[in-house]
């Protein structure tokens, strides 16, 4: 991975030691314009969305939001959520003509009305922490599919956890 916005692997990482390996999960420093910098790994969210907004992605590709969840029938963020939405809000302010869209997605359990209400209310929750935390509202525009847009149809616990899903592109 070469891209202008990688600084440096932190010391304490160490990528494997054939050179010719891929750096993969190796700790990086992403720079970010005006100065600033977040933490990353190889691959990571913020890794990803540093190279959307610097335009070495596709645009239109969802990046997963892995580790940011919500309380059980709730809008409610657990705590785990907001170091990656810190970093997200941050990485956003770095880029302030960059538009996003935020996705929230559920799986079919419950009814098709409630997921999408409950979709609804939750990228609701994601918008709004993330205008508290310095991102421009017009910046940001938000999706609640619910239960559509499914990546995999089976009832398997596995599957369900592919389906919800918080993302942006």
């Amino acid at each position: 991975v070469h891209a202008p916005y990688l600084v440096a692997e932190h010391p304490a990482a160490t990528p494997a030691a054939d050179p010719a390996a891929d750096n993969a999960g190796a700790a990086l420093q992403l720079d970010l314009p005006g100065g600033g910098h977040v933490a990353g790994i190889a691959g990571s969210i913020n890794h990803q969305l540093v190279g959307l907004l610097a335009g070495d992605a596709a645009l239109g590709e969802w990046i997963d939001l892995t580790g940011v969840t919500f309380a059980t029938n709730s809008v409610d963020l657990l705590d785990a959520s907001f170091p990656v939405l810190d970093d997200v809000a941050t990485i956003l302010q770095a880029y302030p003509t960059a538009l996003v869209t935020l996705g929230v997605f559920a799986d079919a359990r419950g009814s098709a009305a409630y997921n999408l209400k409950m979709s609804e209310g939750r990228v609701a929750t994601l918008e709004a922490y993330l205008i508290a935390h310095g991102v421009d509202e017009g910046r940001l525009e938000t999706v609640a599919p619910g239960e559509y847009q499914a990546r995999c149809t089976t009832s398997d616990r596995a599957c369900m956890a592919k389906n919800r899903r918080v993302a942006l592109t």
